[in-house]
């Protein structure tokens, strides 16, 4: 794996993701998520976190959350506007996942 490799399957499989969460199909959902930590663990190999910020302007709620979920970890202040945009947003799934996400990093629980 390559960092341009990382970084395309990162974003497909967030997308997809989302797509089989917002539809019910966890078991789906999960195998994307496991996909998406793959090229996470990769990025965090080369220390290249950051450059999952690109991902922060997708029009896909699932990139950005996911791309605002591992930020948080360089104490990215974009992410953190992602992700309390996202609550505000009051979308089911998302708004609620961010509310947590941020809630539990605040209160340094959070392990990425």
């Amino acid at each position: 794996m390559d960092l341009d490799s990382a970084l395309q399957q990162f974003e497909k499989a967030a997308e997809l993701h989302a797509y089989y969460n917002e539809r019910y199909e966890f078991k789906k959902g999960n195998i994307h998520a496991d996909a998406v930590m793959e090229a996470v663990n990769f990025l965090k190999s080369i220390d290249g976190l950051s450059h999952l910020e690109q991902f922060l302007d997708s029009d896909s709620m699932g990139i950005k959350g996911w791309a605002a979920a591992y930020l948080l970890t360089l104490n990215n202040q974009k992410a953190i506007d992602v992700l309390e945009n996202t609550i505000a947003l009051n979308i089911p799934h998302y708004s609620f996942n961010a509310k947590i996400l941020l809630s539990e990093w605040r209160e340094g629980n959070l392990k990425l």
